[in-house]
């Protein structure tokens, strides 16, 4: 399985990686960030959270937002999203 690589030699065990991951799928071990279960999305929250650079997505995420509320319908209208 593909997930997000980690520099351990980058990483400064901040936790903003395992924060940032909506599957928990981060912990950070002895200092360092580190992956557990197989739970990854490829989302690339840990990504753009480390503000050392430690983590990497070896691979293009493509996000389709045309029903990001789920509505149904394309976001070129408006609608209450209550």
């Amino acid at each position: 399985m593909n997930i997000p690589e980690i520099d351990k030699d980058k990483c400064i065990g901040c936790e903003a990686c395992v924060d940032a991951c909506l599957r928990d799928g981060l912990e950070v071990v002895d200092n360092v960030a580190t992956f557990v279960g197989e739970d990854c999305t490829w989302c690339g929250n840990c990504e753009a959270a480390c503000p050392t650079g430690a983590i990497t997505c070896p691979y293009d995420v493509i996000y389709d937002t045309s029903d990001e509320c789920g509505c149904g319908h394309d976001h070129d209208h408006d609608h209450d999203h209550e």
